[in-house]
């Protein structure tokens, strides 16, 4: 049985980088030094990725996420900068 997410707004490219770093399992301290942004800015990108899945928190993101795979050359390359998992 596939699972299709929909989302109530689409994702910003930003939005976008952040999910994959917190999928890949990164604090909010290392994703920002990842994309150059504070913390406290990517506590607000999560936040609103959090509410367009429609998640209570962080452990409902994942599952909602857990089909959504975000394979953009973007975070890959980011991930290998930083020999993330």
């Amino acid at each position: 049985m596939e699972t299709t997410i929909v989302l109530e707004h689409e994702l910003t490219p930003r939005e976008e980088e952040v999910l994959g770093l917190i999928l890949a399992g990164n604090t909010n301290k290392r994703i920002g030094a990842i994309l150059g942004i504070s913390p406290r800015t990517v506590e607000v990108h999560r936040l609103h990725i959090m509410v367009k899945f429609h998640a209570a928190n962080i452990v409902d993101l994942c599952i909602r996420c857990r089909d959504w795979a975000p394979k953009t050359r973007v975070v890959s390359k980011q991930l290998e900068a930083v020999g993330a998992r």
